[in-house]
């Protein structure tokens, strides 16, 4: 076994996601932990010091939801599971922590109501009054391109991020947008 730094296996960790072609938003997840429990551990610890005592202290520590939480221990998993194939750890010390257990929200659709008081919304600003003036709203621009990114999202459960990745290339002449979801890792094809 190879003794190394936390960091010297962060950097061949790196080359590990990017290379199994990892989402940019999975390395960001991961790296960003590391950079937390990097800071948990105020300095940079040979990988073999690490112990779980340190990961539960770290999870711990951290004022987040469960969901996040799992989140870290997702992240430091893989991280341990590839110091472990690649003979730079002898222990999984993540397996060794309990794994958090997210808790359950219930996902409340929104009501016919909501939805035509958000389409409403795209017609005007909200009122507002200046000194010495009477109440005014102002009409907003591009109402009708609003309403269709608001249907759009509202139909398909896409997620902000995947409505301002899409590309005019996604796009067919017979009304079909081809997207790519991020949960889960799938492309969908959605007749307009």
């Amino acid at each position: 076994m190879i003794s190394i730094s936390l960091s010297q296996a962060l950097e061949g960790f790196e080359l590990h996601t990017r290379a199994r072609r990892l989402s940019e938003h999975t390395i960001l997840d991961y790296f960003t932990t590391y950079r937390k429990l990097q800071e948990f551990l105020d300095g940079d610890p040979l990988l073999s010091q690490v112990t779980s005592g340190d990961i539960e202290r770290f999870l711990a520590s951290r004022p987040v939801s469960a969901k996040t939480l799992l989140n870290y221990h997702a992240g430091l998993s893989a991280l341990w599971t590839w110091a472990v194939r690649s003979d730079l750890a002898a222990v999984h010390v993540i397996r060794l922590v309990e794994r958090p257990r997210p808790e359950q929200r219930a996902i409340v659709p929104y009501t016919e109501a909501d939805v035509r008081a958000m389409l409403a919304a795209l017609k005007a600003s909200r009122l507002y009054k200046r000194p010495g003036k009477r109440h005014c709203a102002n009409t907003l621009a591009n109402q009708e391109r609003n309403r269709a990114l608001i249907l759009l999202l509202l139909d398909t459960g896409m997620r902000a991020s995947e409505l301002c990745a899409l590309r005019i290339h996604q796009t067919d002449p017979f009304g079909t947008i081809w997207i790519s979801l991020a949960v889960p890792p799938e492309e969908a094809s959605l007749p307009l």
